[in-house]
């Protein structure tokens, strides 16, 4: 699934070197959106999970052991919903942006292709 852009000795025209940077930075923006933050945030949660003591009072008195645990797995369980939530959109922002670049790949060849 990578990407192999061949170098050519041919210039790029101004509009696909346009195109180009256009697209360039959008990916830039849509890699630290949909892919650096929603992987830093999981991070977050996984690091805050870690050594997490679950620990709730209700009217001043404290929960019951099977209580007090069964509180903490829903919990636990919560945040991981968060992190593979997160690692999934990540992996599929990943994923569009990718095809987005082979696509224009794609593209690119074939007007060199016309060009020759």
């Amino acid at each position: 699934m990578g990407l192999k852009i061949e170098r050519k000795e041919q210039p790029l025209n101004t509009a696909v070197g346009d195109e180009m940077q256009s697209l360039c930075g959008r990916i830039s923006d849509e890699l630290y959106m949909n892919v650096r933050l929603p992987l830093k945030l999981a991070r977050t949660v996984l690091s805050d999970q870690q050594g997490q003591y679950f620990i709730e009072e209700s009217a001043g008195e404290c929960l019951t052991d099977m209580a007090f645990i069964a509180d903490g797995y829903g919990n636990a369980y919560n945040r991981n919903e968060i992190i593979v939530e997160n690692v999934r959109e990540a992996y599929d922002a990943l994923d569009k942006i990718i095809g987005r670049l082979n696509d224009f790949n794609q593209r690119l060849q074939r007007s060199w292709e016309v060009q020759s």
